[in-house]
């Protein structure tokens, strides 16, 4: 580790006529000295060992110095500890720390998925540094070429512009490239959803099903008639969740809960869940929810999302308000707008009318 010495200095050796001089912080490492401006001037009078006395914003001031002092210290004591040799221009910010992307990347957001395909195609030594307009380009060439779908390379890009973010503000890197770079676009993709009859359906074949399959399928429809989403099955508990015919969705902020009433085929449901294993990985459940599709005559490709999307149509079909559906979701009201165009319900309501004429 690197030693090193910080304090504050005037700087009197340009000559000033009215001797007002500025106040710079001077860095010493391995005898060499870097010397930083705080942006601060004062009079030589008003300069005393390192602080500034008899000026109307004296406290002010040292303070002001005394913080810019910390933050060196506190960046040159995380350098050291990375092992990153510390230069002139780092000190004064004036340069990039070539710094393992990876390593940085686990400091601000840990994806180790999103890491992987980065060390798939460059390495595992890439280097913060190397995250450059170009790269960025040949990387989304060669996601495209191994056929990653559009929506999941705007995921990987947005994972790698908020690592870069980061690196920008904290001056490890000089520009980000992504102030340069036309991300991949977010495309809306048809939401899938089971109608009622589906629904019905799936929920009367369910008892066909044994073992992981039938586990699957229960959970798959508690979350078409609750909305629940698949992290929630796994943390679903019925003594804490079900009380007075109704089902706890969440804790609000102001510590009631989000409640909602439990009809029959809920009610079904939630006594049988109520003693099964938590669901298998998210992953897992998709392969099986495609058999489960599949065995009893259904179109549509099943996943746990679609048990989301099919709470929400369920709701507009029924005529729910969209507040109500989006309280009961936990999303805002217009996310759940395109529920109610897929089963046509804003339709139905304004067109109601003509049933008068």
């Amino acid at each position: 580790m690197e030693k090193f010495t910080i304090r504050p200095m005037l700087w009197s050796y340009q000559k000033n006529a009215a001797q007002i001089y500025s106040i710079k912080i001077a860095v010493t490492i391995n005898r060499k000295v870097t010397y930083i401006l705080t942006g601060h001037r004062v009079h030589v009078n008003q300069w005393n060992d390192g602080i500034v006395i008899n000026h109307e914003n004296a406290a002010l001031i040292n303070v002001s110095i005394r913080r810019q002092i910390a933050d060196i210290e506190r960046d040159l004591v995380s350098r050291n500890l990375e092992g990153v040799s510390i230069t002139k221009k780092i000190i004064k910010g004036e340069t990039e720390v070539n710094k393992p992307f990876a390593t940085f990347a686990r400091e601000v957001r840990a994806d180790e998925k999103e890491l992987n395909r980065l060390s798939d195609f460059a390495g595992s030594s890439i280097l913060l540094s190397d995250i450059t307009v170009s790269f960025l380009r040949r990387y989304e060439q060669h996601e495209r070429s191994r056929g990653m779908a559009n929506n999941t390379i705007n995921t990987t890009f947005k994972y790698l512009r908020r690592i870069m973010s980061q690196a920008t503000a904290e001056k490890l890197v000089k520009e980000n490239p992504f102030t340069s770079y036309d991300m991949p676009k977010f495309r809306q993709t048809d939401r899938v959803y089971l109608t009622q009859d589906e629904l019905k359906h799936l929920f009367q074949s369910v008892e066909t099903f044994t073992g992981t399959m039938r586990v699957t399928a229960y959970y798959f429809l508690l979350g078409c008639y609750s909305g629940l989403r698949h992290s929630d099955w796994g943390r679903f508990n019925y003594e804490t969740m079900v009380e007075g015919g109704y089902l706890k969705l969440r804790a609000k902020k102001n510590k009631k809960f989000v409640v909602m009433p439990i009809g029959k085929t809920l009610g079904k449901i939630l006594r049988v869940v109520r003693d099964m294993p938590p669901p298998m990985s998210n992953q897992k459940c998709n392969v099986m929810l495609k058999a489960i599709g599949a065995s009893v005559g259904l179109k549509k490709e099943l996943t746990t999302h679609v048990a989301r999307h099919s709470f929400g149509c369920l709701c507009a079909s029924n005529m729910i308000p969209k507040s109500v559906t989006a309280e009961l979701m936990g999303v805002n009201t217009s996310t759940v707008e395109v529920y109610y165009h897929l089963t046509g319900e804003n339709i139905k309501q304004q067109a109601a009318v003509l049933k008068q004429l």
